[in-house]
């Protein structure tokens, strides 16, 4: 949940606060915006290095030591973004630390979800409920995103602009970092995956498991790559959202928390996706999420413009739903499909291959050409016929991959 948080702070900071902070005033707003969310999508690019970097470590050495550094990462990140100085002190600098930083974030987070997934699966396979506890690491996803918005929210409305503008957007970020330290502690005393220990037991930890994992399942990981595709809104929805409400003449702090109802939503969607996995198979959930997604576009940017409150967080509410229903089975999927001696490694790679074909790629290159071409307003249907071209890849590839629904872990 703490890392969650840290990591949607930028995606808030980036659509709101960045463009008028770590950029000249001559510059283009279109383009500041742009660029800035640009430094959010470079996350995604990290986010496979820290998969296969950490994915290593953790099939080698254990999950809990590679859990424990990845937290420390994000922590130094976390406190660099709260104290870097404004384009206005120090020029491109600024900028250049901002873009070093958020790699950072999307390095250290890369190794996170593949471990934390495969130390809850490894803790009690034989769990009834199996994929639903499993699903636990990504639904927090919701909690730290509500906490997110609802900090910018907060800070935004509690000062005047100015002082907003020149430091109370960072207390969000200090208040991160301070969270990142009982998240440390909490990590430093967790015990060992047993099927891990096992492992080391039998002697059977495998001396290079990225390689290993690519050797043997490679198909496996291009497929389950694939099958992320259907997570467009969370991710890519988020930070365009927020600016398209504005020009249409939405307050931004009511922008900001009508994605704060979203993230709401996320959280039963993910758990009740795994759930109903847990009882009618992965492949059928995640199949029926991403039917409902494509049919959910078109209504979703429909109740955008209606200008509407009740509408606009209705609309947040319904899209999250009915695609993080799917993904919910979608993430389980993924850790079960890997033996014990590389899961960390091939559950964390395919994972976050996949988040950078669904997000880092049309958030960092995608979206802001979009942006720039259209404007902010007329990027919708590029955006809109982007997600259901992802969502359509994503039914295709379920059809080339094993149920693992009651399957025993090895």
């Amino acid at each position: 949940m703490f890392e969650w948080y840290d990591f949607w702070l930028a995606g808030a900071a980036a659509a709101t606060v960045w463009p008028r902070i770590f950029f000249p005033a001559s510059l283009n707003p279109a383009i500041a915006l742009a660029i800035s969310i640009s430094t959010v999508g470079l996350q995604y690019f990290a986010r496979p290095v820290g998969a296969i970097v950490f994915g290593h470590l953790g099939d080698k050495y254990g999950r809990r030591n590679s859990l424990v550094w990845t937290l420390v990462i994000m922590g130094i990140s976390c406190v660099g973004s709260a104290l870097l100085p404004p384009y206005a002190s120090i020029g491109m600098l600024a900028l250049a630390i901002l873009i070093l930083l958020r790699f950072l974030v999307g390095f250290g987070f890369g190794g996170e979800q593949g471990g934390a997934t495969s130390w809850i699966a490894e803790a009690k396979p034989d769990a009834k409920h199996r994929g639903f506890w499993i699903s636990w690491p990504y639904a927090m996803n919701g909690i730290g995103k509500l906490g997110a918005i609802l900090a910018f929210y907060i800070v935004s409305v509690s000062m005047p602009n100015a002082a907003y503008y020149d430091w109370g957007w960072r207390v969000p970020f200090a208040v991160g970092a301070a969270m990142l330290v009982v998240g440390f502690i909490v990590r430093v005393k967790l015990m060992e995956s047993p099927m891990f220990q096992q492992l080391k037991v039998k002697r059977t930890v495998l001396k290079y498991p990225v390689v290993e994992v690519f050797r043997a399942e490679w198909r496996k990981i291009i497929i389950l790559t694939f099958l992320n595709l259907s997570a467009i809104a969370p991710f890519v929805i988020l930070p365009y959202s927020i600016s398209y409400l504005v020009k249409l003449g939405v307050d931004e702090s009511f922008a900001n928390l009508s994605v704060t109802a979203g993230s709401l939503a996320f959280v039963f969607a993910v758990l009740g996706g795994a759930y109903l996995s847990d009882h009618l198979g992965r492949l059928k959930i995640m199949r029926v999420g991403t039917v409902l997604t494509i049919a959910s576009l078109f209504p979703y940017f429909f109740l955008l413009k209606s200008l509407n409150p009740v509408l606009i967080v209705f609309a947040q509410m319904l899209l999250y739903t009915v695609i993080l229903l799917g993904y919910g089975a979608v993430n389980v999927l993924m850790t079960e499909s890997f033996a014990t001696k590389y899961r960390y490694s091939g559950a964390g790679i395919a994972g976050q291959l996949g988040q950078l074909l669904v997000t880092g790629i049309p958030v960092a290159v995608i979206l802001p050409m979009y942006i720039m071409k259209y404007g902010v307003l007329g990027a919708e249907q590029p955006v809109l016929w982007t997600g259901m071209v992802l969502c359509i890849m994503a039914l295709v590839a379920s059809f080339f991959v094993k149920e693992t629904k009651a399957t025993t872990l090895d």
